[in-house]
């Protein structure tokens, strides 16, 4: 049986839809380089951990 996915946890997918949002709301483009961005990317590997163990510890709740 397949496990459910709980949140999103694709580190590619979540980089590119919150430098697109950072991108509106700064009204620039930010390139791979920019320090804000690196930032970003570092704040985001955080995130991706946090909501890897949530999946793991959510799916451990399932009966099966």
């Amino acid at each position: 049986m397949d496990k459910i996915k709980f949140v999103e946890t694709d580190l590619d997918e979540l980089t590119e839809s919150s430098r697109a949002l950072l991108e509106k709301y700064l009204g620039r483009t930010i390139a791979d380089a920019d320090p804000l961005f690196l930032f970003l990317k570092a704040i985001l590997n955080i995130i991706i951990q946090q909501r890897t163990l949530i999946d793991e510890l959510a799916n451990q709740n399932l009966l099966y």
